[in-house]
């Protein structure tokens, strides 16, 4: 999976580790992905960790050969990697530049990670698929990033047409739509001012942000045998806010 590092990423690996898969652990923070495939490890289930940039084609090439070789063809795929990179808000401020760099992380690495894993799927016979897209695919974003909210629409587009492709396959392949997510405690969403986060939440029917551990349930349950006749679909993990 990609974006094993920190946040979703981090909780997705350790929570198929404890329903006893193997996770290899990609993110370009090399330390932070070596710590995740310790942990576990030390759990008791095999991990790697390796720093792989997943936007360059020879990255990902190599470090699926160096997946392989410890852990075995990949029968699961996770999307993880992704964000705004750091792009302005706004359509004045954006420079092209801006907008390959966001578009490249969040719908050409994905691309690139489906297309390196569909041949040992097919092969096969079995395979899951699970992009991480996110409530700003499905609306707009509320970074106000605009290649962002762009890219993670691209990105369901991408899962729905991979999907009919793979299908006959035995390859499922589908998205989560994550919400507003608390991947860090100290930042993200409990970051904002009190009347940001009190805006946020008028938009969310349950009335709470959520955490790390529901998107990774619901990873768990499409890379599952439970999700056998799931195909190509976008499931919403935000607390109701996709009915706003």
């Amino acid at each position: 999976m990609t974006g094993a590092a920190v946040g979703i990423g981090k909780e997705i690996a350790w929570q198929l580790g404890e329903r006893g898969a193997s996770v290899a652990c990609w993110d370009i923070a090399a330390d932070k992905a070596s710590e995740t495939a310790s942990e576990i490890l030390a759990a008791g289930t095999k991990a790697l960790g390796l720093n792989v940039d997943v936007t360059k084609e020879e990255q990902v090439r190599d470090a699926l050969a160096a997946t392989v070789e410890s852990l075995g063809v990949v029968d699961i795929l996770v999307n993880v990697a992704g964000g705004t990179c750091g792009a302005p808000s706004g359509i004045d401020r954006l420079t092209p530049e801006n907008w390959d760099q966001v578009v490249s992380l969040n719908m050409r690495a994905p691309f690139l990670m489906c297309k390196a894993v569909s041949g040992g799927m097919k092969d096969k016979g079995w395979g899951r698929i699970i992009n991480i897209s996110s409530g700003a695919g499905r609306s707009y974003s509320r970074s106000g990033v605009i290649p962002y909210a762009a890219a993670k629409a691209g990105l369901l587009g991408l899962t729905r047409q991979i999907a009919v492709d793979l299908a006959p396959h035995g390859v499922n392949v589908n998205a989560i739509s994550p919400g507003a997510i608390e991947s860090f405690p100290n930042g993200g969403w409990a970051g904002r001012s009190a009347e940001d986060q009190r805006d946020i939440l008028l938009t969310i029917p349950i009335n709470r942000f959520g955490e790390s551990e529901e998107i990774a349930n619901a990873v768990a349950f499409l890379a599952s045998d439970d999700a056998s006749y799931v195909v190509g679909q976008t499931l919403c993990v935000d607390g109701g806010h996709w009915m706003f």
